[in-house]
C-alpha cells in the first residue's frame, strides 16, 4: 500500500515543479536573505519574543589576538593542542586562563604540555585573583581566576 503523499513529495522535489517566484526566494542570493531575516524578526516580534543581540563566543572574542585561551568544559586535549598550536605558529608565550570548577584544568593542561610535547616550557607567571561576575538577577559573585603564562 502506497502512500498517498509520496508522489505529492516526489513532485515537489522535481526542479520544474518549481515557479520563478519560488526559484527567485532561495535564501542564498544576498538580497533575498535580507528579507527573508526581516520576516523572521517579524514574525518574532509578533510572537512576542524579544530580540537579542549577537555575541561572539568568549574565545573568539580579542583574547585570540592575545593569545590567551580561555579553559572550561571542553575536553583536555582541546585545549592541549590550542596551547601546542599557539607555540608552532610562533608565538614566544601562550596564556591560559580559567575560572571556578575549570581552574584545575589548567594545571593540568600545562602539565600534559610540558610532559608530553614541550619539554622546554615553562611558567613565566602565575596570576591568582578573584572577579566580580554580574549575575542574571543584577547581583555579583566572587569568582576565583587563574592565568597562567607559558613560555617556551
Amino acid at each position: 500500500m502506497e502512500n498517498p503523499a509520496v508522489p505529492a513529495i516526489q513532485e515537489a522535489r522535481k526542479p520544474e515543479a518549481q515557479t520563478p517566484a519560488a526559484a527567485n526566494t532561495r535564501p542564498d542570493s544576498a538580497a533575498n536573505a535580507d528579507s527573508t531575516r526581516e520576516a523572521a524578526r517579524e514574525s518574532t516580534r509578533e510572537l512576542g519574543f524579544q530580540e537579542t543581540a549577537r555575541r561572539e563566543p568568549r574565545e573568539m572574542r580579542s583574547a585570540c589576538d592575545e593569545g590567551i585561551i580561555f579553559v572550561g568544559k571542553k575536553p583536555l586535549m582541546t585545549y592541549v593542542l590550542a596551547v601546542v598550536t599557539q607555540f608552532n605558529a610562533g608565538a614566544s608565550h601562550v596564556k591560559i586562563k580559567a575560572r571556578g570548577k575549570a581552574i584545575s584544568r589548567v594545571i593540568d593542561v600545562t602539565q600534559v604540555v610540558k610532559n608530553r610535547f614541550m619539554q622546554s616550557m615553562k611558567i613565566a607567571n602565575f596570576d591568582a585573583t578573584t572577579e566580580l561576575l554580574p549575575n542574571e538577577d543584577g547581583t555579583t559573585s566572587k569568582v576565583s581566576s587563574l592565568t597562567l603564562t607559558l613560555t617556551k
